[in-house]
């Protein structure tokens, strides 16, 4: 599924509040702004070589699904890079109901995942 051979890249977990007034598609055109200032080029080719690369998981308490943006993600339990990060900056968070330390747990991760705290 993934590009095994390829440069390293930042992949972002972040917790923000956020206005209700904007919605998950304004938030998610926003966040592929901060790519694109980064240097991220969008190529044909999925989960290919980039730079940066930010996913938007979770909106407040909405549940959606479209041909752009599926919330939450799909497959948050799956991610060791999603995980990981997430319970360092949000011990006790939830996916799909149960404690993300619980998937991490269970989980069978192999890839290397490496913490930068600042960039």
């Amino acid at each position: 599924m993934y590009l095994k051979d390829q440069d390293y890249f930042y992949n972002i977990v972040l917790l923000a509040k956020v206005n209700s007034k904007i919605s998950p598609f304004e938030m998610m055109g926003f966040l592929k702004g901060i790519e694109y200032g980064m240097g991220r080029k969008r190529v044909e080719k999925k989960y290919g070589p980039r730079i940066i690369d930010i996913d938007l998981l979770y909106y407040g308490k909405m549940f959606m699904e479209s041909d752009f943006l599926t919330i939450p993600h799909p497959a948050i339990e799956k991610r060791k890079f999603v995980l990981f990060p997430l319970s360092e900056i949000a011990p006790g968070f939830t996916v799909k109901g149960e404690n993300i330390e619980n998937f991490i747990e269970k989980s069978n991760f192999t890839e290397k995942v490496d913490f930068v705290k600042s960039w």
